[in-house]
Order: structure tokens, then sequence, then C-alpha cells
């Protein structure tokens, strides 16, 4: 147990308080890619020592000595600076010591577990760059190892028994090597990642939290409009007063959405809709002689378009109530909201006196600018006609 503690405390050597959960695990994984090279150089040497291949020690030797700088760079600089010197190390021992032992030998497999830590440790959008740079710097040594095979420059000659013997240790060596670093990094990844959902499981509780006093605080509101208009005696200042309680309520009833479905992204306008209009005709008098039509669809609304089209929907839903109802006829109300194309149509339409309910009503009043308003806020396009009633459109992207 002593010794995973020791392990893990070298690994957060670097890790500064400032640092992003990747930017932490890109710091850990190159100090444990020091350690595993230092570590694999280690057993080359003493490999090579028995093997009698005592022509590539100084080689590992001189590795030996430099590895170590990763993880002080790490500690005193940062991950770009360690990363660089990591992979220049092995760049330059991969050279060296392919061109001398040759091809055939297969020493060229180390390439291809130090690529793929290379690609764990470098491949995000914000180390991309440190990324094509580094494989680059691979690419070209891959090229010159070519060249210098191809002209058999330093390449030492072997016996047969000899070469054997390097082909399997290199194969054997590499396959090692490749298993520790497989292991490693996935290692890091699962810890990232647990860190990664941990840190968004608290936001998402924060967050719950967050939208669940305001809701309360709209309510608290709602509650102090609802007292202030019994209160009241002038029945103007009551609907002025009734009017603000039903915006509060369809912003308070986002939120309280939100906070039962514990999705803090998106919200179910269908399910809003449906009580939204029912809060509405609880308060206004009841369905005795109304009629409300849904031809809506389950569309889960971003939050930044959830507020404004309730507010939308909020008003016409009361303009109707208040404007739309005749003596003569029950009140018929139709609301419609469904995706056409690549757009979201929320259609209110009534049965009421139409052109000259929107003449005398809505022209110039608060509640068609807070709609004009509302629609321009969501990028959206308000079409008003009168068809045996009066009909509103609102017609935005759902991006």
């Amino acid at each position: 147990m002593n010794i995973i503690n020791t392990i893990d405390k070298l690994g957060n050597i670097g890790v500064k308080a400032s640092y992003k959960p990747w930017e932490i695990y890109l710091t850990r994984k190159l100090n444990f890619l020091s350690l595993i090279g230092v570590l694999n150089v280690s057993i080359t040497v003493v490999s090579f020592y028995f093997l009698e291949f005592n022509q590539f020690i100084l080689e590992c030797l001189i590795t030996l000595a430099v590895g170590p700088f990763v993880i002080f760079l790490n500690a005193k600089k940062n991950y770009v600076w360690a990363g660089y010197l990591f992979y220049l190390i092995g760049i330059v021992l991969f050279y060296f010591m392919t061109i001398q032992m040759g091809l055939d030998t297969f020493f060229i497999l180390f390439y291809f577990p130090i690529f793929v830590s290379l690609i764990h440790v470098f491949g995000r959008k914000e180390t991309l760059m440190h990324l094509f740079i580094i494989a680059g710097l691979f690419f070209l040594s891959i090229i010159a190892i070519l060249l210098s095979d191809k002209m058999e420059f330093s390449k030492i000659q072997f016996s047969e028994e000899a070469l054997f013997r390097l082909r399997m240790f290199n194969i054997l060596s590499s396959f090692f090597l490749t298993t520790l670093l497989i292991c490693m990094l996935t290692i890091e990844n699962v810890k990232q990642e647990s860190l990664i959902k941990n840190m968004l499981k608290e936001k998402e509780i924060l967050l719950a939290e967050v939208f669940h006093r305001v809701k309360n605080n709209m309510n608290i509101v709602t509650s102090l409009l609802n007292l202030k208009k019994f209160a009241s005696k002038s029945e103007e200042v009551k609907a002025a007063l009734e009017e603000c309680r039903e915006r509060v309520f369809s912003m308070a009833l986002v939120h309280q959405k939100i906070y039962e479905n514990k999705n803090t992204t998106f919200l179910n306008f269908k399910e809003y809709i449906d009580d939204l209009v029912a809060e509405s005709i609880k308060t206004i008098g009841g369905t005795d002689n109304v009629d409300v039509v849904f031809k809506t669809e389950k569309i889960d609304l971003p939050l930044f378009y959830a507020i404004p089209c309730g507010l939308i929907l909020n008003e016409l839903i009361t303009n109707s109530f208040k404007h739309a109802q005749q003596p003569d006829r029950r009140l018929h109300i139709e609301i419609e909201f469904k995706k056409v194309n690549e757009m979201l149509l929320l259609k209110v339409k009534d049965n009421g006196p139409g052109f000259n309910y929107k003449k005398n009503v809505l022209e110039n009043s608060l509640g068609l600018e807070l709609i004009k308003s509302l629609t321009e806020q969501i990028d959206g396009k308000c079409n008003i006609s009168n068809q045996n009633g009066y009909e509103v459109e609102i017609w935005f992207e759902n991006n």
C-alpha cells in the first residue's frame, strides 16, 4: 500500500491547483511515462549486459541520466516542456539504437507504444499543435532510419544466434512496454473520467438547487402579487397585478419542471404547455365556457428558448381568455407546437372576434410588444392573422 501511495505521489509532481482535470491527468501521465521509460531502459541495460550486447549500453545509460529531467520539467515548468523532452529522448534513442541494430532486429517495434502514448497525452484540441509537431518529428526520424539503414550507416553485423536473441528480446521487450503503457494510460483515463463525472454530478446538484431556489423565490413573488391584488380595490390595479403574477408563474413553471425532471439543459415543452394552460384556465375562471385543443409534439427545448416561449404562450392564452370570449358562443382555443422541417412552430388560435379584436385590443398594447420582443430574443418570426378568429404563429430555429 505504501508503494502505491508513493507512486501516486510521484504522479502528482507538477500538478497545480489551477489545473483543469485534463491538465492534471496529462501531467500525471507524463510522470508515469517517465518512470516506465526509466524502468524499461534499466531492464534493457541489465538484459544487454547478460546477453552480451554491451555496445548498446552507453546509449541506455545516457537515457537513464536524462530521463528524470522529464519529471523535473513537469514540476518546474509545465507539461508541454516535459512532453517535448520525453518524446525527444525517445526519438533520439530509437534512432541511434535502430540504425546500429538494423531493421531486421525489430527494434523499430518500440515506436508503436511510444506513439500510442503520444496520442493519449496530447490528443486534445488544446494541445493538438504539440501533437502534430511531435508526430512530425517521429515521422522524420523514421525517414532518417530508413535512409541510414539503406546506406548501412553504423550498422553492426550480428551472428545468426546473436540476431535471434536480439529479435526475441526486442519483440518481448516492446510487448512488455506496450502492455505497461496501456495499463497505465487506461488507469489514468478511468480516474480522469471518474473525476469528471463526480464534478459534473456536483455541478448538476448545485444547478438543480439553484433552479429549486429560483422557483421558490418566484412562487413567493406570485403569492405577494396575489395578496396585493386581493388587497386592492381598483379593478385596473387587480388586472395589472394578475398579469404580472401570470408572467412570473410562467417563468417559475420552467424552473419547477427543470427541477422535477432533473434535466438542467432541456425542457419538455409539451408537458410545460399542458401545465401552463391548466393553471391559466384555473386562474381565469374554469373550463365551463372554454374548449382547449392541443396539437403538440414532445420536443425538448433548450432553456434559452423555454422561458421566452413560455412567456409568449402565457400572453397569447391570457389574451384569448380575456378578449376572445363572446356571449353567444363557446370559446375555442387551439394550441399547436410542432417541428416543421428545421423550424419549430408555436401557434395559438381562437374563435374570437378576430380582426376587430386585433385592432382594438392588441395593437400598440404591452402584450403585443412583449410578444414581439420575446420573438426577437429567440431570433424568431411572428405572424399575426385573422382566420375566423385571432391566430398567432411564432417560427424559430431549434439550435
